[in-house]
């Protein structure tokens, strides 16, 4: 995984105690992988919403219309975004957008809930969704199943 500020196209480095440094001030929850997993659960989020009528009439993704980039991959960060991170702004703002597009499609929308997965190693269980906290998604064949259930015969998982 390799994030590339939008200026230059250099590589971010990680700072903090993975490099040695310390940290600039208080260690904030919004470091760039947390930024990055929240942004790559929304592009999982995506496909629901683009085959959702009430999503498409809510209009749900233009949440992110400030940050169009961000419905389009999950590595590339405009200097605004870094700065925003750096603030904190731009936790709070991704975080509350995966709050709504979850709700959307778990809670409150039978299209979309329908959609969900059965685990395919287990069979036991909630509904579960490829951007949920604890599965886990095969490369291969996109099957998604518990993070805690031995993945085979998908090694390849992702989650």
């Amino acid at each position: 995984m390799t994030l590339y500020g939008a200026a230059q196209g250099q590589p971010l480095r990680p700072h903090g105690s993975a490099t040695g440094q310390p940290l600039p001030g208080p260690r904030r929850p919004t470091c760039l992988s947390c930024l990055q997993k929240l942004r790559q659960d929304i592009l999982l989020m995506k496909p629901y919403f683009i085959t959702c009528k009430e999503a498409m009439e809510a209009r749900l993704l233009l949440q992110l219309q400030d940050r169009q980039h961000f419905v389009e991959n999950d590595e590339m960060y405009s200097v605004q975004d870094l700065l925003d991170a750096h603030t904190g702004r731009l936790g709070c703002s991704l975080t509350e957008t995966h709050t709504l597009f979850a709700k959307h499609i778990k809670l409150d929308c039978e299209r979309c809930q329908a959609k969900g997965f059965v685990c395919e190693l287990c069979r036991e269980g909630d509904v579960l969704f490829p951007f949920d906290s604890h599965t886990s998604v095969c490369r291969d064949c996109s099957a998604v199943f518990h993070r805690w259930v031995r993945p085979w015969p998908h090694p390849e998982a992702t989650g």
